[in-house]
């Protein structure tokens, strides 16, 4: 496993002379093609650093990591994706000093096989969905442990599909997933959803909240262990939609 460390903004993140094993570019660069499995890639600093190809290894989901934390360089930084047509990324994302991935453009699907993660700084969103298109992950959502640090957030009219566990962080507002947008949200657990670290749990620290007009969509066959709307919000949830009739208020 290597940590690698981006040395330019604004390029694509497959360029050449764009990683590096020193911080400062001191070291060996990456030949793309040599990544490997358990790679982590660091924003050092630097911003819209373009995701024109799937960084992972092998079509394994998870397979290296994208991050905005320092990593023994600098935190921050900005992964960025425009999905005027269809993406997979088999990478884990985290974020910290800043959100770690924004998407933008008005069609397509982007694809993320992996954890997403909020960061332990305030508003260290993990992705930060500002497309029209479509956003799919394949696997755990969490907040973070920073105020409004969102595992996931919603802001435009795209749709987001969750298909794994929503886990609220551990600081106020730290949602798994915001839906402040009029696109839908769909959530799939593959266990539950969980508040987060407290020990009395909170809206603040919800799995999922939906301040607008779009829906949050739950399917689950499992009993919540509090009501829905003290899990989500009370605007637009909807559970089991098409089995039950579904549920809101």
């Amino acid at each position: 496993m290597t940590i690698w460390y981006a040395q330019n903004n604004s390029a694509n993140i497959n360029s050449a002379n764009m990683w590096n094993d020193q911080p400062a570019g001191a070291g060996n660069f990456l030949t793309w093609e040599n990544r490997a499995a358990g790679d982590v890639f660091s924003a050092n600093g630097k911003t819209a650093i373009v995701i024109n190809v799937d960084p992972g290894v092998g079509g394994v989901s998870g397979s290296v990591t994208l991050s905005t934390a320092a990593n023994g360089g600098t935190a921050g930084g900005m992964f960025s994706v425009a999905t005027a047509g269809n993406l997979t990324i088999n990478a884990h994302i985290s974020a910290e000093a800043s959100w770690a991935i924004q998407t933008s453009g008005s069609t397509g699907t982007l694809t993320i096989n992996g954890n997403v993660s909020g960061g332990s700084s305030d508003y260290s969103y993990g992705i930060y969905h500002v497309s029209t298109g479509n956003l799919i992950v394949n696997g755990n959502v969490s907040g973070g442990s920073g105020m409004y640090s969102f595992g996931v957030y919603n802001y435009s009219t795209g749709s987001v599909t969750i298909n794994g566990n929503a886990t609220g962080g551990s600081k106020s507002n730290a949602y798994a997933i915001l839906n402040n947008s009029t696109g839908n949200v769909t959530l799939s657990p593959t266990t539950c959803l969980i508040f987060g670290l407290s020990a009395t749990p909170y809206a603040g620290k919800a799995p999922a909240w939906n301040p607008t007009t779009g829906y949050i969509k739950f399917y689950t066959g499992d009993s919540f262990g509090q009501s829905a709307n003290t899990i989500f919000s009370k605007k637009k949830l909807l559970i089991n939609p098409g089995s039950n009739g579904g549920y809101g208020s």
